[in-house]
């Protein structure tokens, strides 16, 4: 997944969080238009933030599997170029490269 990709879903995130204060103050009760209008809004952040969560659970437990280590190391080889891997070479390492690197640093 791109980073600017990556961030508006973080954003989006972030809103909903937002969102689920705003519904929750009684004022908001007072103006019925004003509700509806954060409701729908809160409604179709939640379904895209639900599914955004559900890639971040999926691609952790890609790169947390013990028995693809190897493969895990095999595939940053090939997008760091010391394998010489026609693939990768050029271009930016792939979201797993960059997952388990950031892994391996922690």
């Amino acid at each position: 997944m791109k980073d600017s990709l990556r961030q508006q879903f973080e954003r989006l995130a972030m809103r909903l969080t937002e969102l689920d204060a705003r519904l929750a103050d009684p004022q908001i009760g007072a103006d019925i238009k004003r509700y509806r209008a954060l409701a729908r809004e809160q409604a179709e952040a939640n379904s895209l933030v639900a599914l955004f969560q559900r890639y971040q659970v999926r691609e952790r437990d890609l790169c947390h599997r013990p028995r693809d280590a190897a493969r895990r190391q095999r595939r940053r080889d090939d997008c760091n170029g010391t394998r010489g891997s026609r693939r990768c070479r050029g271009r930016p390492p792939s979201p797993a490269c960059r997952v388990a690197d950031r892994a391996a640093a922690a």
